[in-house]
């Protein structure tokens, strides 16, 4: 049996669930204030926002992985 995977995948674009190591990548754009005048309130996130949102989501997603077998 196949492990479940929780991705989408289209011919340009691979949607998955957010691990730790996305952090980097996450502060990048949602600190970036020319990026997030087009989501939510128009504002960028501070670091430590985007670092708990980041952790909060991997922490969940590691919680389904151990309890769907997602392997990443």
């Amino acid at each position: 049996m196949m492990p479940y995977t929780a991705t989408m995948a289209g011919e340009n674009t691979l949607l998955r669930p957010l691990f730790t190591s996305d952090h980097p990548c996450m502060r990048s754009i949602f600190t970036d204030q020319h990026v997030m005048k087009y989501f939510g309130n128009g504002q960028p996130l501070t670091v430590e926002q985007v670092e708990e949102r980041t952790l909060a989501s991997a922490a969940h997603n590691n919680f389904l992985s151990k309890e769907r077998k997602y392997y990443h």
